[in-house]
């Protein structure tokens, strides 16, 4: 700053420095540029002045004394030993000494919403076609470092874009093939799994629409038997169902943690044919418990209460949309009565959970509540776990909150 007069003077430097650097390093040229020749030729070059001559005299002894070597690749810079042993010495100087830059991060969150789609995507690609165990592990580490970047950056679109491309991976990944390789894409989509929801867990905060993409994943979860008993054993769901006469979700015939997981992931609504486990398979329902298990999916209820206001609501609106519409006079599928009585559990706790912010939810909760009230013309288990819930969540909350 304060040398050259504009920016053509610059360039016409940067371009001389690249012709001085061939000129002194190609062995085909015999003749080696000196350094008066090499000041004559950039004489007048700023803006019709002539450049410092002991700035032009040290940028020819660096030249000369410095090649850049680039490898074969194109992609890694190559230090003589010379040059090595110049930055050990120059780094014991005060000129080495490491500045921290003290300026504000203003382009963080620009530069971050113009690369977090495209890395995302790539990371999905690898996550998809990895076989060896360390690059998908790595896989995992990018998804978990753009989730961290993202809350740093309260940058929640790209929460919410992660949440989304693992839950298509945990509901599109087949078993494909022999047992062996079955065995690799379960585990692949359990990894999936626990990665999702330990961003939901870590970085709740800034998920929004995420969330129904969450609930839905818990939903199958739970109509193929493998969501864990600690998220309808929540106390506010244990005090409904004390209350409710609920058709039992366990009337269907039992399968295994294999095949429901192999259901999980295919879709695949048939019933199987009993078999044999082998020790495989033994082991593998052994991994796909501990995977589930690890994913603590209870918190995201039970720690709702910490939760920033607007993912809160956008929580609460994500349980009533996957509970779906409860048509009048027409009942319901057992399938979707399932899905209903799951979802107002979970509504009912999340509601409960946040009882000090009860302004949050309870407009929309009410609503819900009502619409499958006033909706009912006989006694059903979701009717029934509705009254209850109400009741519940006025025991609960009118000590509290008079103005209810």
């Amino acid at each position: 700053p304060g040398i050259f007069a504009d920016a053509d003077a610059a360039y016409v430097l940067s371009y001389s420095l690249l012709m001085l650097h061939t000129d002194q390093h190609n062995d085909q040229v015999k003749k080696k540029m000196t350094v008066e020749e090499f000041i004559r030729n950039n004489r007048k070059i700023n803006d019709g002045e002539d450049l410092p001559e002991e700035m032009l005299v040290d940028l020819y002894n660096s030249i000369a004394t410095h090649e850049i070597r680039i490898q074969a690749d194109g992609n890694q810079f190559e230090l003589s030993h010379a040059q090595w042993l110049d930055i050990v010495k120059r780094s014991g100087t005060p000129q080495g000494i490491l500045v921290s830059c003290t300026m504000q991060p203003i382009f963080d969150y620009d530069m971050f919403a113009m690369i977090w789609g495209p890395t995302i995507a790539s990371i999905s690609v690898v996550f998809d076609q990895a076989e060896d165990e360390s690059i998908v592990q790595y896989t995992i580490d990018g998804f978990l470092s753009v989730a961290h970047l993202a809350s740093v950056l309260h940058f929640c679109d790209a929460i919410d874009n992660l949440v989304i491309s693992l839950c298509k991976f945990i509901t599109t990944l087949n078993p494909k093939g022999n047992e062996s390789g079955a065995f690799i894409e379960d585990s692949k989509a359990m990894l999936a799994l626990v990665t999702m929801f330990c961003i939901v867990n870590q970085y709740g905060d800034c998920v929004r629409s995420g969330w129904r993409s969450v609930i839905d994943c818990i939903v199958k979860l739970h109509h193929l038997h493998l969501l864990p008993s600690k998220v309808t054993d929540m106390e506010e769901v244990r005090n409904i169902l004390k209350h409710s006469n609920a058709r039992s979700f366990n009337k269907k015939e039992e399968t295994s943690i294999l095949q429901s997981v192999s259901n999980f992931l295919s879709f695949d609504s048939g019933k199987s044919k009993p078999e044999v486990k082998t020790p495989e398979e033994e082991e593998a329902e052994k991994r796909i418990t501990t995977y589930i298990e690890s994913c603590h999916i209870e918190e995201i209820f039970t720690e709702s209460k910490f939760l920033e206001a607007e993912s809160l609501e956008y929580l609460v609106s994500a349980l009533i949309w996957s509970a779906g519409e409860t048509p009048k006079g027409i009942a319901n599928s057992e399938e979707e009565e399932e899905r209903a009585l799951l979802c107002l559990d979970l509504l009912i706790s999340t509601t409960i959970r946040n009882r000090d912010r009860i302004e949050l939810t309870w407009a929309k909760t009410f609503e819900h509540l009502k619409s499958i009230i006033d909706s009912a013309t006989l006694l059903s288990p979701l009717v029934e776990k509705g009254v209850f819930g109400l009741l519940r969540i006025c025991q609960r909350l009118v000590p509290y909150k008079d103005d209810m």
